[in-house]
């Protein structure tokens, strides 16, 4: 499964990228939210990780752009900063202040995966409500 990790400092976007590794996903980066909304554009992830502070727009205004248009999509807000209100409002569907462990963020990781998709034949498949009626 595909994950695109939204972070502008380098080092924190590569942990990030192996901690997902470690988890078994295939890890994307993005250091900016232009770069980020193209990479959606050309890409099917199973879910986003975003940073608070992007160079060219803040982290809860990039997940309410990218909810416009992929309203599915789980996303994990991460920060420094106290923005975990304004993440959530905005749609994302956890939150994580920096600094955090590997086994913390496995944890939110599980959850947004748990919450998101079914397992079949050792497969994970998007879980839809509208499908079950």
């Amino acid at each position: 499964m595909k994950v695109l990790v939204v972070e502008d400092i380098p080092k924190v976007a590569d942990v990030l990228s192996e901690f997902l590794k470690i988890m078994g996903f295939c890890p994307q980066t993005a250091f900016d939210a232009e770069s980020a909304l193209k990479k959606l554009q050309k890409n099917k992830f199973a879910f986003l990780v975003i940073d608070g502070n992007l160079p060219d727009k803040d982290g809860p205004s990039l997940v309410k752009e990218i909810k416009r248009t992929y309203l599915h999509i789980p996303i994990l807000g991460i920060s420094s900063n106290f923005y975990s209100q304004a993440f959530l409002k905005a749609g994302a569907n956890a939150f994580l202040l920096k600094p955090f462990t590997f086994a913390e963020f496995k944890q939110r990781i599980e959850k947004i995966i748990n919450s998101h998709y079914v397992l079949f034949n050792n497969k994970l498949f998007p879980f839809s409500p509208q499908v079950i009626k």
